[in-house]
């Protein structure tokens, strides 16, 4: 784990988004994989903008998918989808440097018990089933995704994409990477950002195994980690 404290939200912003372009140059070289899991937020739609500015950034055959996702309509204002299309597809696309077949939004299936799991599942096992890099913010709650405190999907060992239908925030229904699925990542990024995360910041950093009562903590071994704080450590 690499964890990095900087000056201000701003400098967290720019530092993530020049680790996932030397990251994707790096996999690229390597021949490995390019599937990107991406969660919603304001401060992470800072760091679209500035990946979709990064004029080097190679995008041939990246391929991005949601970390987690919000069981509603597409046009609903709670989609965490319109994020990244407002600051990073469609700048790419206008720009010719990004198709839109490697774009993988999560549709919600409002019907279905599981909201559309298992066949967000079922599209990412056509690109190899694994996000090789991801974007994660945590919440104020040590939630990551949407895997929050105390709830049974923190003890899903098979499942890629679960299904969430008693989230603490609303909406309550919500479709989330695995915590298998978030650990097979090769790169992470994890984002403490704002006071109120302090906490959670705290409670990550602290020794054991345990990740019931601080979902994030299932990275806390993870070898490909980096965390970025505007917070003092």
């Amino acid at each position: 784990m690499e964890l990095l404290r900087l000056a201000s939200i701003d400098e967290v912003c720019s530092k993530a988004a020049a680790f996932l372009a030397e990251a994707t140059a790096a996999r690229r070289k390597a021949g490995a994989g390019l599937h990107w899991g991406l969660c919603g937020g304001r401060t992470v739609a800072e760091i679209f903008k500035r990946l979709a500015d990064q004029a080097s950034l190679d995008w041939t055959g990246v391929h991005l998918f949601m970390a987690d996702e919000r069981v509603v309509p597409r046009t609903s204002a709670d989609w965490n989808g319109a994020l990244v299309e407002e600051h990073l597809i469609g700048p790419l696309t206008d720009r010719g440097r990004l198709e839109e077949s490697q774009w993988h939004p999560f549709l919600a299936d409002e019907a279905s018990p599981d909201g559309g799991a298992a066949a967000y599942t079922s599209r990412l096992a056509e690109r190899g089933g694994r996000l090789d890099l991801l974007l994660l913010s945590v919440g104020e709650d040590g939630h990551v995704a949407s895997l929050f405190p105390g709830h049974a999907s923190l003890a899903e060992t098979e499942k890629k994409y679960l299904a969430e239908v008693t989230s603490p925030k609303p909406p309550s229904r919500r479709i989330s990477a695995s915590p298998a699925l978030i650990r097979d990542a090769a790169g992470v990024v994890l984002l403490f950002t704002g006071e109120g995360k302090r906490g959670a910041l705290a409670r990550f950093l602290e020794d054991g195994d345990d990740f019931t009562d601080c979902p994030s903590r299932l990275l806390r071994t993870h070898p490909g980690l980096v965390v970025l704080t505007d917070l003092s450590i």
